[in-house]
């Protein structure tokens, strides 16, 4: 229902004046620098929105009439903005309504200081399935609309029922991920409660534009360095209904109020069409405690679809969970890595350019104790930008966030609103030794750097410290250096050259005759194709149906015929 604004039988217009004015109740705002520029900055960050895109922006126009002491003031007018989310604007009434509680709920003040009307409203949501904002316009007193959607160009496109649907759809996504820091004030709302039925509305709106999501919610990519083959520029993430940002968003929307039944009741619908689905249903089932029937639904989808790289790293996932607790000696803890050697090594296959699969291949090899072949594939996976320099420069661009003047101080601020917080100013800060921890911490990691952070860390737990930089200066540092040493002695005399391998040999030597600890890691083994199996010579050779090419992919082989993980430059 429509907010009234009861007045007494008087001029409306004249009441208005008298009272009301800038601050909106519980709401603070801010202030434009120049009328427009918040929609100019949004409509300028548009083509760069990446997922789902930022929260729904409200622009406000507010009329100032100068009060009867204010001789000198002339009438003006302010546009003010701040950003909402979870409020369902999936119809013009929903926005209207919006627009008149905010009317009905501006505080008042004395006559002497101008009043100030609100005048119009431009209210925009992204709807990240056709890449365009919403648009409505709404203007005061009789609350008439204008709605039309902007793409990425600027050009206006109309408005059918179905983007009403695709953008409530995102807004209630955005709602679930939460808030970002650069979009503040802003106002949120808590919805999707049974009481009334929000939920099914929305998940029966999921239902309807589920297999549209699977190429239109991408989540945003990574980014990276040129790769340094044609295959594996032309292959990068994957992007399929098990890891859309419909799917990841509902997983992370039921199980985190350990919701496990409703999630897999919603995902079965697509069993037979879409067999990866499989994958969040195993993993809500694994959380649930069924291990053996998430196996046995990931294996099912395996035979649906052999190829699928989801699948292959979700059963390495599951297989990693199983062997925790098992002995390091237990037939079935090898038997385990096995499969998830080889599934992992498929899954590289499939998409070389991914680094998803060359992570858990590293696991599995970690499990394996080959540390060795671990780092080569982490090193082999896509060298990552500096995610975190990127975001702090092109985060507030991505966005669009413009400039303002300043922030309305109501009287009251509702829990519900954020505002901008600034940093407090802690004692330890000007401590050059704390703030050198601070930046330290792993803790402040995301995303892959997270994941190689966590490897590093498993290794160093599993053999020291000191192990894991002789195996890094055996797998990345010395090929590199031999590399770079091979490369300037072809400019050097016969003589000079003979007395630099001599050198060399001399080193190699001494470095084969070192010992390493407890917890020793030894080299990759010798592999002989002449030979029988050993039955020592456990690993990456004799894995039952490894194919020959991801053999030659991780190893290579030197002068002197041992095999050597094979690398590109040092990243780790």
């Amino acid at each position: 229902l429509r907010v009234a604004i009861h007045t007494p039988p008087c001029n409306p217009h004249i009441q208005l004046l008298s009272y009301m004015s800038e601050n909106i109740s519980l709401l603070p705002e801010k202030v434009e620098v120049i009328e427009g520029d918040a929609l100019n900055a949004r409509q300028k960050a548009q083509a760069l929105f990446v997922g789902l895109g930022p929260p729904d922006l409200c622009v406000l126009t507010k009329d100032y009439t100068p009060g009867k002491l204010m001789l000198a003031s002339k009438p003006q007018r302010f546009t003010y903005y701040h950003w909402i989310l979870g409020m369902d604007s999936s119809s013009i009434y929903q926005i209207t309504n919006y627009f008149d509680s905010l009317v009905a709920t501006q505080e008042k003040k004395g006559v002497a200081r101008g009043a100030y009307t609100l005048a119009s409203l431009h209210y925009i949501s992204y709807n990240a399935f056709r890449k365009m904002d919403l648009h409505v316009e709404v203007c005061k007193p009789d609350n008439a609309t204008t709605i039309y959607a902007v793409d990425g160009s600027g050009g206006r496109h109309e408005v059918d029922d179905s983007f009403w649907r695709q953008t409530y759809v995102c807004q209630m996504l955005r709602y679930i991920n939460g808030p970002t820091r650069e979009t503040r004030p802003l106002r949120m709302y808590h919805t999707l409660t049974d009481k009334a039925g929000e939920e099914s509305r929305f998940l029966t709106m999921c239902a309807e534009f589920f297999q549209e999501a699977k190429t239109a919610l991408v989540p945003a990519p990574t980014p990276r360095h040129t790769s340094d083959t044609e295959e594996e520029k032309a292959i990068m993430d994957t992007v399929d209904s098990s890891n859309n940002l419909l799917t990841t968003t509902l997983c992370y929307y039921f199980i985190r109020h350990h919701r496990y039944e409703p999630l897999i009741s919603f995902l079965t619908n697509w069993r037979e069409s879409e067999p990866n689905v499989a994958v969040p249903i195993s993993g809500a089932l694994v959380l649930d405690g069924d291990m053996e029937k998430a196996r046995a639904l990931l294996q099912a989808a395996l035979v649906a679809d052999e190829t699928d790289p989801s699948i292959m790293l979700a059963l390495v996932e599951l297989s990693l969970k199983e062997i925790q607790g098992m002995p390091p000696t237990s037939a079935s803890r090898e038997t385990r890595l096995d499969e998830a050697l080889k599934l992992a090594l498929k899954a590289t296959e499939a998409e070389p350019g991914a680094t998803r699969g060359w992570w858990g291949l590293a696991r599995v090899l970690v499990e394996m104790g080959r540390y060795e072949w671990a780092l080569a594939a982490m090193n082999h996976a896509p060298e990552l930008l500096d995610q975190d320099r990127l975001n702090k420069t092109a985060n507030m661009d991505r966005i669009g966030v413009p400039q303002f003047s300043r922030l309305t101080t109501p009287t009251q601020i509702s829990h519900d609103v954020m505002v901008d917080m600034q940093d407090e100013v802690k004692e330890f800060d000007t401590q050059n030794g704390e703030q050198a921890l601070r930046l330290l911490s792993g803790a402040s990691l995301s995303g892959d750097g997270k994941i190689v952070y966590e490897l590093l860390s498993d290794i160093v737990s599993k053999v020291g410290w000191e192990n894991l930089v002789r195996a890094r200066e055996r797998v990345l540092v010395r090929p590199a250096e031999l590399e770079r040493e091979r490369s300037r002695t072809e400019k050097l005399s016969s003589a000079e050259v003979e007395q630099h391998m001599e050198a060399a040999s001399k080193a190699d030597t001494i470095t084969e005759s070192m010992s390493l600890e407890d917890n020793a890691i030894s080299p990759p083994p010798v592999h002989n194709p002449d030979a029988g199996d050993d039955s020592h010579n456990k690993g990456i050779q004799n894995s039952p149906g490894l194919p020959p090419h991801h053999v030659r992919r991780l190893s290579a082989v030197d002068s002197q015929g041992e095999k050597k993980p094979q690398l590109k430059e040092s990243k780790l």
